[in-house]
């Protein structure tokens, strides 16, 4: 197993899907299929209750916004977006809502704010690991 920190996410582990390549410059890590990688991991934080600061972070950058630009969205606070992110408050649960259902939508997934609002265990930091299938990179349940 392997952590991927290059997430910026530090609970995202990769069970295969990656190799480990001899080059003129050194070992490289390769994993397959980046893109779809990332889109897995965007689903699987969006649709959990509790967000960490880096997960606010993964899931803004993905939308490709500023802190400014979500501060708007969410009708809050450049620097209240700020401190979510480095973890020095929680984001609360209804601006929490509207960012996931946000990234759902604008990933073109299928959710409503009713799913969403029942989905996940509250205050849990779970471990996300994903693997690689036939049909794409998948999220795999962790006990």
């Amino acid at each position: 197993m392997l952590q991927l920190e290059t997430t910026g996410l530090p609970n995202v582990f990769l069970e295969d899907g990656f190799e480990h390549r001899e080059t003129g410059e050194g070992r490289a890590l390769l994993v397959h299929d980046i893109p779809g990688l990332f889109a897995a991991i965007g689903e699987a934080v969006a649709r959990k209750r509790d967000l960490s600061g880096a997960e606010v972070r993964f899931l803004r950058k993905r939308l490709e916004l500023s802190q400014a630009e979500l501060a708007r969205c969410l009708q809050t606070s450049e620097q209240t977006v700020s401190l979510w992110e480095r973890g020095k408050i929680r984001i609360p649960g209804s601006e929490s809502l509207l960012l996931r259902v946000l990234y759902l939508e604008r990933m073109r997934r299928e959710a409503s704010a009713w799913q969403l609002a029942g989905s996940g265990e509250a205050g849990k930091a779970e471990r996300l690991v994903f693997r690689q299938t036939a049909d794409g990179w998948r999220e795999r349940a962790v006990a």
